[in-house]
């Protein structure tokens, strides 16, 4: 008993692990999840409309400042959905794709349709952020009056800032994105699907507190198991 709930705790610490990483690195946004009274079919045409500006919907114009423009894809089960916006010194030039969204949609009831919507970063920026710091390293590596620990800690910088820019940019875009299918489907009559209470003592909501009560799980078997006479 005691070996099955260790490899189970280890096995759990190790998701959270890859989860966190993947929160880091991957992702830019967490999950968003949307409850609309529409089938899946209304709710992809409805963003598809919206998506392009007109006249007609002077509400939604806040989703265009910028010039940003939304391309969405439908997919089996959701749909795929980026973002670009105008360069600001070029009239003819647009932003690359900083981020991109996976939504997929899932049938509750009836026409009641649950949306569940993940960002993360794009492929083209993961790779671009590396190609400014790596071209300033090749230059500043052979500066022969730096001490070696001045042109490390150049580099170090060069990466993290770098890095740190480009997940920014695919943040906001994020955020764009997310606004964008929240005002696109506001229209729609939303979901209401009944609740627990507020106060559950049987549902454990934060993972602190899921860390905390599988802790009091494992010490109370452990103590079970020692206590257990032998036969």
């Amino acid at each position: 008993m005691t070996a099955r709930v260790t490899d189970v705790k280890a096995e759990v610490f190790k998701k959270q692990r890859w989860r966190w990483l993947l929160g880091k690195l991957w992702f830019v946004h967490p999950p968003v999840f949307l409850l609309v009274n529409a089938s899946p079919g209304i709710c992809l045409q409805t963003m598809a409309v919206t998506a392009r500006p007109s006249t007609e919907r002077l509400h939604h114009r806040n989703l265009f400042a910028s010039g940003r423009r939304y391309y969405l894809t439908a997919r089996e089960r959701g749909f795929r959905l980026t973002t670009t916006s105008k360069v600001s010194w070029s009239y003819r030039r647009r932003t690359r794709s900083a981020a991109v969204m996976q939504a997929t949609f899932s049938v509750i009831h009836n026409d009641i349709t649950r949306i569940q919507m993940e960002s993360h970063i794009s492929l083209t920026n993961l790779l671009e952020f590396s190609l400014l710091p790596t071209f300033m390293t090749s230059i500043i590596v052979y500066i022969p009056w730096w001490h070696p620990s001045v042109i490390v800690g150049c580099i170090i910088a060069l990466y993290t800032l770098s890095w740190f820019g480009h997940r920014y940019n695919a943040t906001l875009e994020a955020n764009e994105m997310v606004f964008f299918v929240q005002k696109a489907l506001e229209d729609l009559e939303p979901a209401v699907i009944m609740s627990l209470e507020a106060k559950n003592l049987d549902v454990v909501y934060e993972q602190r507190d899921f860390d905390a009560e599988w802790e009091k799980f494992y010490r109370r078997h452990s103590d079970e198991n020692h206590q257990k006479p032998a036969r």
